[in-house]
């Protein structure tokens, strides 16, 4: 007699035989053992990742795989192995939490064994891309294109000021050349006798050449004395004054411009501001009008002053005082004292925004200069930003008593 056991019947169990004839009827029973057999795991199955997958190198995955076997009730245990075709097993788990890949095209494979050797597997693709060459070498090209902007940048910069370096060094010839000229501030509109010639160590006087060293600095030269006495000017300088302009007086000393700012404020002094380097109180016997406002360049403390280097809160006085005043009358006296204590340029651009301030407001600015205290350039600059001139005739004619 063969016994062949049903699917999943194992276990003991006891079998009873019988036998009989018309007559009698007997039985025996044994009992026997019937082993398991092993059923193998069901598929394996990977949740997680999908097949397929890409994924940029560095970064991580986890992964997921089920499976299930009809033995695990009777005591079967699973092995869940990952592996890849490059990197080889990866782990003996259902769960492999934030794994890295190297880059390139792996073959995942989820391989599931039971205790009795039984296996089952399934497979997956993941692609780990590396980075790309294209962004390595695109990066390359920004920096050098950079690089080659620096280095453009660095040429024109060197450029720029080589250019300037020789500008300037063409001024100062100019300057030097210039400086010798006869003055354009004197009557003759600086053209005489004086003829400045190419060869700069020389000048010539009446057609003679003078062998002797030009001076630097602007000055008036001494004249032979057949040189005519220049006619000193006739105008009537106050009524030439006109609102809404800043005026260069020519003079030496500050008895001209002070004698021009007293008759512009005839009948209304309070519309005047003297600033100067002069003390107030030795100021009274220029100015005789009370009320006019006195301010006093130094370097002191004193509440009526204000240091020459403080060229924002001079710009500030004069500001606010001529915004408050109809026909405001300024007397800027000691603009040497300031070019002295801070710069020419900077000078100047005060001037470019008194400038401004002057015409907006309708007022006066008076700015006695002596024209041996400036290089013959700066003087130039000065009257190119400044074009309204009044001469002191007392300057000139001290001009010519120097002839013999």
């Amino acid at each position: 007699m063969n016994l062949t056991p049903i699917k999943d019947w194992n276990g003991k169990e006891t079998l009873t035989f019988y036998a009989n004839d018309s007559v009698f009827e007997i039985s025996d029973s044994v009992q026997i053992n019937i082993t398991a057999f092993n059923d193998a795991p069901a598929p394996a199955i990977i949740v997680s990742p999908e097949d397929g997958f890409r994924i940029n190198y560095g970064e991580t995955l986890n992964f997921e795989g089920i499976c299930n076997d009809p033995d695990l009730i009777y005591g079967d245990k699973l092995t869940f192995t990952w592996s890849s075709d490059i990197m080889g097993e990866l782990g003996k788990s259902s769960n492999l939490m934030n794994y890295k890949l190297t880059p390139g095209k792996h073959l995942i494979t989820l391989e599931v064994s039971d205790s009795e050797g039984s296996s089952t597997n399934t497979t997956i693709i993941i692609t780990v891309l590396e980075k790309k060459a294209s962004e390595d070498a695109m990066r390359l090209i920004i920096i050098g294109i950079i690089g080659m902007i620096i280095v453009i940048l660095l040429i024109i910069i060197l450029f720029v000021m080589l250019k300037r370096k020789r500008e300037v060094k063409k001024k100062k010839e100019e300057a030097t050349l210039t400086d010798i000229t006869y003055p354009s501030y004197l009557p003759a509109g600086g053209k005489g006798p004086i003829t400045p010639t190419r060869d700069q160590s020389t000048i010539t006087i009446f057609g003679e050449p003078q062998s002797e060293m030009l001076p630097q600095q602007s000055v008036i030269p001494k004249l032979p004395p057949a040189f005519p006495k220049p006619v000193p000017f006739q105008l009537d300088v106050v009524k030439s004054v006109e609102y809404g302009r800043v005026y260069i007086i020519i003079t030496k000393g500050s008895k001209f411009g002070l004698d021009i700012f007293e008759k512009l404020l005839e009948g209304s002094p309070e519309r005047g501001m003297c600033i100067t380097r002069t003390h107030p109180t030795m100021l009274k016997t220029g100015i005789t009008m009370p009320n006019i406002t006195k301010i006093w360049l130094s370097k002191t403390s004193d509440k009526d002053s204000v240091s020459p280097g403080n060229i924002t809160k001079i710009t500030h006085i004069i500001s606010e005082f001529i915004k408050t005043q109809e026909n405001g009358v300024i007397l800027l006296d000691g603009l040497e004292y300031l070019i002295n204590n801070n710069d020419f340029p900077r000078i100047l651009k005060l001037l470019e925004l008194l400038h401004e301030v002057i015409v907006l407001n309708n007022g006066v600015l008076l700015v006695p200069v002596n024209p041996s205290t400036l290089s013959g350039a700066n003087f130039e600059l000065l009257q190119s930003e400044l074009t309204n001139t009044l001469r002191d005739p007392a300057y000139f004619a001290e001009y010519t008593e120097q002839v013999p």
